[in-house]
């Protein structure tokens, strides 16, 4: 995960954010210009249909917890498996270069490549079988350590599944927000035209079947 791509899309997006021109409480507000603000920034179209950050802030408190809170996550999954992968370098000699996680779930279950291969091939699974070169041997040094390893892995993974639900939260609430923004523009056009002044008409005609001219006046509230 590149964080630093991370950073420079929230900085952007409050750029955009700050950006948004304020309006007159009397000027018409687009419910779509309003959806698809706040679907790009949580709290922009709450933003552009008050002219202030107002409701918008938790929106965007909101977006700003669950990002700190899957970075966090991410950071922190990375460090623990940079631990296991270490761990199994030290204690069953693994070469950790360019092995995928289904390498490491496999080592954790056997104590070295010898004992894992004999059990693919005793159930047929010759397609599994690993060649016993250099960069594929394990030979762990003792059962607690493959166990201790076992629950480093399980560990990362655990909080790896974590960040996914962060960034569940993250998408649910640009979702959440651009509705709610969409419905707020439309209640402001409603306002703005119930509260727009009477209108005053005035209207002139001649009516054929009686031979009288007319001059009627309208007025509107």
């Amino acid at each position: 995960m590149n964080y630093r791509i991370i950073t420079l899309v929230i900085l952007i997006a409050s750029i955009a954010l700050l950006s948004v021109p304020a309006h007159s409480q009397d000027d018409h507000r687009s419910p779509a210009k309003a959806f698809f603000y706040s679907l790009l920034l949580p709290g922009l179209g709450q933003k552009y249909v008050d002219g202030e950050l107002g409701f918008a802030k938790y929106f965007i408190v909101t977006e700003a917890i669950m990002i700190g809170f899957a970075l966090g996550n991410e950071l922190y999954s990375d460090w623990l498996e940079e631990d296991y992968r270490a761990f199994a370098a030290n204690h069953a000699g693994v070469d950790i270069s360019g092995k995928s996680k289904d390498y490491f779930v496999t080592i954790s279950r056997y104590n070295s490549i010898y004992i894992y291969n004999e059990f693919m091939r005793q159930d047929r699974y010759f397609n599994k079988v690993l060649n016993e070169t250099p960069e594929n041997i394990w030979i762990w040094d003792t059962v607690e350590n493959r166990t201790k390893f076992y629950d480093l892995r399980v560990d990362a993974d655990n909080v790896q599944n974590r960040t996914t639900y962060f960034y569940s939260g993250v998408f649910l609430n640009h979702v959440v927000s651009s509705i709610h923004a969409a419905i707020k523009a439309k209640r402001h056009n409603s306002r703005v035209k119930r509260d727009e002044p009477g209108k005053i008409g005035f209207n002139m005609g001649f009516n054929p079947l009686d031979q009288r001219r007319f001059f009627k006046a309208e007025i509107n509230f």
